[in-house]
């Protein structure tokens, strides 16, 4: 068999994965919840091995906390319109 390229994904050395334990504990929730979010389609980088075995890759997850990762109210907020104080 032929081995395939594929550069925008790491090699399987570098490849971390996480368990749904792993992930339940990192976004500080069940692995119940991790379980339904699979099942809805809510959580990347999902490996299925098998019918029963689910690992995440690390790296996806990582970028898609970030994606959704709130602005800070803290600092920065002077140029934002919706917290500047209405005009008399």
């Amino acid at each position: 068999m032929k081995e395939r390229d594929y550069p925008s994904q790491p090699s399987p050395i570098d490849l971390q994965l996480l368990t749904a334990k792993e992930l339940a504990d990192l976004l500080r929730t069940s692995t119940r919840a991790i379980y339904q979010m699979v099942q809805r389609d809510q959580v990347p980088g999902v490996i299925r091995l098998g019918r029963r075995r689910l690992l995440f890759d690390r790296a996806a997850v990582l970028r898609w906390i970030n994606e959704r990762r709130a602005p800070s109210l803290r600092g920065g907020t002077e140029n934002c319109d919706e917290h500047k104080d209405p005009p008399l």
